[in-house]
């Protein structure tokens, strides 16, 4: 989809295909199933992305964000980096080749059920901001990868249930805190530097 405004609601998928390319467009899309499902690749490089309701929001086999601001909510995973092999679906923990989430741009704000920013393979950071509120059910988290999670630029703020807490590999160029607080919707989450320098904050929706 390149230029014009869509708005898309549907009884199952909103937009289904091998191969999905967001680019400079309004996209409005409520769904029962997935709000976008890519069996291949999905690319998004828009102006605005909304996905008001949805199983899952967006879904690939390679999930790359590079700019735009997108808005995700979603009853089960925000974002999931998967191949849809049932195979994987029996073993959460297996890690599938060739899957990736990829970060290099954009504001992204995901509002899941599930997890929040899933990837059955890898998943890299590099750039853009990225806030996720999690789900409340420990069974989930606002991070689940499978194998390694990178970052080097950018901002990363994700939030939810502490159950199965992740955070990205040890390795990563840019650093990052783990922290477990108690927050509710209309309190502000921060983090500040060791002088109270507000760094970072966030209310809770």
């Amino acid at each position: 989809l390149l230029g014009g405004t869509l708005n898309i609601q549907s009884d199952e998928d909103g937009a289904n295909a091998q191969t999905i390319l967001v680019g400079p467009s309004t996209v409005n899309i409520s769904a029962t199933d997935d709000g976008i499902h890519a069996d291949g690749v999905l690319a998004i490089d828009t102006d605005e992305l909304t996905i008001a309701q949805s199983y899952e929001g967006l879904e690939g086999t390679i999930v790359a964000v590079y700019g735009g601001t997108v808005d995700v909510t979603s009853t089960d995973d925000g974002i999931n980096g998967s191949t849809g092999d049932s195979t994987n679906s029996m073993n959460p923990m297996a890690v599938s080749e060739g899957v990736e989430v990829y970060i290099s741009g954009g504001e992204i704000h995901l509002d899941a059920g599930g997890d929040g920013f899933d990837s059955n393979g890898v998943a890299d950071m590099t750039g853009g901001t990225l806030i996720v509120e999690g789900p409340t059910n420990s069974g989930n988290g606002a991070i689940d990868v499978a194998s390694t999670f990178t970052i080097s630029g950018g901002t990363l703020f994700a939030g939810g249930a502490a159950g199965m807490a992740a955070t990205p590999s040890a390795d990563s160029a840019q650093g990052w805190v783990s922290a477990t607080v108690n927050a509710t919707q209309g309190q502000t989450v921060a983090v500040t530097s060791t002088d109270g320098e507000e760094l970072f904050s966030f209310t809770v929706q």
